[in-house]
């Protein structure tokens, strides 16, 4: 597992520029408890480009940055691990996740 690549791809996927990226992690991270002190931007690209290791406090933040679970992130697969998740809710849908996924696929047609 590759975790600052599957970041990277997740960017990619939602056109989110690196630098979009670092400012709002750091904006998030800058009024929290849990980081004695924000990463500068030459150590958040250092994080992206696979140089050092992304500290696993950071997650919970890139995640809601990046709207993905947690999971996607840490996967080896993301691909197979988004369809999975899918199968899961598939299984058991509810009548507002019912509706949720017939309006986004009356849009997408």
């Amino acid at each position: 597992m590759q975790l600052y690549k599957n970041i990277n791809l997740v960017l990619l996927e939602k056109d989110i520029s690196k630098k979009e990226f670092i400012d709002k992690l750091q904006y998030l991270l800058k009024d929290s408890s849990i980081t004695r002190k924000v990463p500068s931007n030459k150590t958040i690209y250092a994080y992206l480009n696979g140089k050092i290791s992304i500290k696993i406090e950071l997650l919970p933040f890139i995640s809601t940055i990046l709207d993905t679970p947690i999971d996607f992130l840490l996967s080896d697969n993301i691909n197979r691990t988004r369809t999975d998740l899918l199968k899961y809710i598939c299984k058991d849908l509810r009548y507002y996740e019912k509706e949720y996924l017939e309006d986004k696929l009356n849009i997408l047609s």
